[in-house]
């Protein structure tokens, strides 16, 4: 009951039989397949203009730096509770976990998301502000200086 247009990036050996099980229940018209798209000049741009909501059924506690990636463009993520996004989801507070494999909860958790916009653009709020005090020079900064602590050594003097 919820409208949607879900947008499917990479490419796999799935694909052909996705595409059939869409023709069937008559939803290719909202479910589009982007293939792969190179990073910079094509997701990013996705993300950032026209995702209102990731969904991450990703079933690995590691799924490279997708989440971070995704938070930085400001979009919450619906996706299982795997280790990383567990974790993250704890810190952060910037979208909603489902049990491992169950697609009725998440999808029951994207339709709530849908009935509450001013939620959704609250947790888009605070993807973005977790992902800005976590970028990358800041955590390697903060994992340099944790080490020179564990080692005993003073603070490095910052230029």
């Amino acid at each position: 009951g919820v409208p949607f247009t879900l947008g499917i990036c990479g490419a796999g050996d799935l694909e052909d039989a996705m595409r059939a099980a869409l023709a069937q229940y008559d939803l290719c018209g909202e479910v589009l397949f982007h293939g792969n798209l190179d990073f910079k000049t094509q997701l990013m741009p996705l993300l950032q203009d026209e995702t209102d909501l990731f969904i991450c059924p990703h079933r690995q506690g590691d799924p490279s730096c997708t989440y971070l990636e995704t938070l930085a463009c400001g979009v919450p993520i619906v996706g299982y509770a795997n280790e990383a996004w567990a974790g993250l989801l704890e810190l952060a507070g910037c979208g909603r976990k489902v049990t491992m494999d169950d697609f009725r909860l998440m999808a029951s958790a994207v339709a709530r998301l849908h009935e509450d916009r001013e939620l959704l653009a609250k947790l888009s709020l605070k993807a973005w502000d977790f992902a800005r005090r976590h970028t990358f020079e800041g955590t390697f900064a903060r994992r340099i200086e944790h080490l020179r602590e564990c080692a005993g050594l003073a603070p490095a003097l910052v230029s």
